[in-house]
């Protein structure tokens, strides 16, 4: 058997954003855990009981089909005790298990990457901006990184491709999934030179559940994280979080005070210490020190990000609220799985659910999830709330509470 498949094991056994440092910091390697007793799990200190019930119940040959749907969609496989997986991603607690790719992860090594991310429904300045810096920083040695979505993403890919540079696309979904708001129109140009990868096997459709816990890999990857244009409540706002925890830079574009749906930038400013950009020269200075032989100085731009370059055409990663008239299989499926999601919504609404629990609910997944993550992911409600809300799921057997200050849906 070979020793991807433990991995393989492992991460369908615990599930996708959980702390794997100190599990893989004891065994080494996914083998070891495969064939340690269930007693020896146990002295070993580092699985909840839930995860060591999965463990028990999940038997090896589950990765029998993930594997045939790596070998169908071309896709191959980082594992962490794997050279070419990327050393800064496993700096960070929750470092993923599995890495599934397309492309060049050596573009990773030795690299000033930095992630770039925003809203989907970004403004056209917001899209110039994203793509001017992402222009100028990769002409000056840097690699950006961002979630493949329309956008402020896309323009940021955009921006590399367009400095013949490499990029990198973070998905929060499998590779068979059809994610109308992806660029999936670059997809061939990013390949070319670039990455996309995904903690998510082939098959695993675009749940909104999945992202937040994907960002955490984007701010992982980098050095830093710029925050371009955001609603206060974003995924972005999150990735920020992520980054500060990681110990990672962060950085913002300020945003346009007369409109709510672009001030998430202001507020990582105000509230999370965000240092604030006016040109790509303030983001690279915070590593010419530190890292000089990653920055290539005789191409820094640094001027005003309001100063004006040309019209650029951004068709390609405009985003769309419009659905395809012709559905594959595929998208079928990840409909069905949607049509059941709205059921549960439902079931929520005839219990009378206030605004608050309803937000944590859509939080929880099936996999336990510590307090603290809860917390990060929904940064508008205080821990008090969060627990409030908690209860009042558990009361309504929405929610149940496991061992470590750990929840989940029911």
């Amino acid at each position: 058997m070979n020793d991807k498949a433990y991995w393989l094991w492992l991460q369908k056994a615990l599930g996708t954003g959980i702390k794997t440092d100190e599990i893989v910091s004891f065994y080494k390697t996914a083998k070891n855990i495969y064939s340690a007793t269930p007693q020896e799990r146990v002295r070993s200190g580092v699985f909840t009981e839930k995860q060591l019930e999965k463990l028990k119940k999940t038997p090896l040959d589950v990765v029998d089909g993930i594997i045939e749907d790596c070998r169908k969609c071309r896709c191959r496989i980082l594992t962490p005790d794997d050279d070419r997986y990327p050393e800064k991603l496993l700096q960070i607690p929750d470092f993923p298990l599995v890495l599934y790719y397309y492309g060049n992860p050596d573009i990773l090594k030795k690299r000033l990457t930095i992630s770039l991310v925003g809203t989907r429904k970004a403004t056209k300045t917001g899209l110039t901006i994203s793509y001017r810096l992402a222009n100028s920083l990769t002409k000056s040695g840097a690699v950006v990184v961002s979630g493949g979505a329309c956008g402020i993403d896309g323009a940021a890919h955009l921006g590399a491709l367009h400095a013949d540079k490499e990029t990198v696309a973070v998905l929060g979904c499998g590779f068979f999934a059809k994610y109308h708001d992806s660029v999936e129109n670059l997809k061939d140009d990013i390949l070319r030179k670039g990455l996309i990868i995904t903690e998510y096997p082939p098959q695993t459709p675009p749940y909104g559940r999945n992202f937040p816990i994907r960002n955490r890999i984007i701010s992982g990857l980098s050095y830093a994280v710029v925050v371009v244009e955001c609603p206060a409540r974003s995924g972005s706002a999150i990735t920020a979080r992520y980054a500060r925890e990681q110990g990672r830079e962060v950085f913002a574009i300020p945003g346009n005070v007369t409109n709510s749906d672009m001030t998430g930038t202001i507020d990582l400013i105000r509230n999370l210490k965000a240092t604030a950009v006016y040109s790509c020269s303030d983001i690279l200075s915070a590593f010419e020190f530190n890292y000089p032989d990653l920055i290539d100085y005789t191409e820094i731009d640094s001027s005003a990000l309001y100063e004006s370059t040309g019209e650029v055409d951004f068709s390609k990663v405009i985003y769309k609220s419009s659905k395809r008239k012709t559905k594959t299989s595929d998208e079928e499926k990840c409909e069905d799985k949607k049509a059941e999601e709205v059921k549960v919504k439902t079931k929520k609404e005839d219990l009378n659910l206030n605004e608050n629990a309803k937000n944590v609910y859509e939080i929880l997944s099936e996999n336990p999830m510590h307090i603290d993550d809860i917390v990060r992911n929904i940064p508008s409600l205080t821990i008090g709330k969060i627990m409030v809300s908690l209860t009042q799921l558990e009361m309504k057997g929405l929610a149940v509470s496991d061992s470590g200050k750990k929840y989940r849906r029911k």
